[in-house]
């Protein structure tokens, strides 16, 4: 006959094996948990880096296209900036054809506006990105092959982003085309992008802490700070730059979202366990009591 002693030493063999099994079971699950979240980090990377520089050189090939169409009426207004109807007719038609038009100017290849600018559009930052343009332009004798690199330009109340091609019929580089635009369609696809857990965003290729745009939207306008912490740097693994642009592409991972995950696997092991426990301290104490009562009988029988 099995003794409550065997019987004890049973049922706690029983649990610690039980409770090795869980453990190395929920370690498991972690670590495909980690490599899955990985996975989608790259995935989601990834993603959206194509799906923005696949708009981004759309744009461009359109506001070049734009320029060769309208290449009559673009040219006549850099030599005559005081035309207002011609600049009206540049503005519907841009309006027409991107919806995401945030304003358009002409400018000298130092980045001096053409026409008035009254509103201050074209600040030192645009003046600095045209002359780099042009610069580009002369480097490589053909303004067809010539690309800005495309950033935000941190004007108050218009953030934007600049697309720039050379004027024809007049000297390479003597008259820039420049197209500005709002970056709200970028920060859409960066937002349908997202999931749970993560937010992708663009940082600065030149300034790695520096946001430029979110699923929230551009710096000025997000609910945090402008600049990634330092462990926020630290805690990136998958980034990509954007061609043409001096952007790149990171998801910042929420670490609560991977300990609230983490705490639930352990919580669930904790109660599988503790089912366990309470279903072997039940059979023992069931098993225990029909020990004692044999016990009980044998020495009756023997007396």
């Amino acid at each position: 006959m099995v003794s409550r002693l065997h019987l004890f030493i049973i049922i706690t063999l029983s649990l610690l094996l039980t409770s090795v099994i869980l453990i190395m079971y929920t370690q498991q699950r972690e670590q495909e948990f980690s490599a899955h979240q990985l996975a989608i980090q790259k995935a989601m990377v990834e993603g959206a880096a194509r799906d923005i520089s696949y708009r981004l050189e759309n744009q461009i090939r359109h506001v070049r296209l734009f320029n060769d169409e309208y290449r009559q009426l673009i040219s006549h207004l850099a030599y005559h900036p005081h035309d207002e109807n011609t600049q009206e007719i540049i503005d519907i038609r841009l309006r027409q054809r991107f919806s995401n038009l945030d304003s358009f100017s002409i400018t000298s290849a130092t980045g001096t506006p053409v026409l008035d600018d009254i509103e201050s559009r074209v600040g030192d930052i645009c003046k600095n990105d045209i002359a780099n343009f042009s610069t580009e332009v002369k480097r490589l004798n053909d303004s067809s092959k010539a690309k800005n690199a495309i950033f935000i330009h941190p004007q108050a109340e218009h953030y934007h982003y600049d697309v720039m091609a050379s004027i024809k019929d007049s000297d390479p580089g003597r008259n820039i085309f420049l197209v500005s635009f709002n970056p709200k369609p970028i920060q859409n696809i960066l937002k349908s992008r997202e999931i749970p857990g993560h937010k992708l965003m663009l940082t600065k290729l030149h300034d790695s802490s520096l946001i430029e745009i979110s699923g929230a939207g551009t710096r000025d306008i997000m609910a945090r700070d402008g600049r990634l912490t330092r462990e926020e740097l630290l805690s990136i693994k998958t980034s990509m730059a954007i061609p043409n642009t001096d952007w790149v592409m990171i998801d910042l991972y929420d670490p609560a979202y991977e300990r609230a995950y983490i705490n639930k696997l352990w919580k669930e092991s904790g109660g599988i366990l503790l089912i366990v426990a309470i279903t072997n301290l039940i059979i023992f104490l069931i098993f225990s009591t029909r020990i004692r009562y044999a016990e009980i009988s044998t020495n009756s029988k023997g007396d």
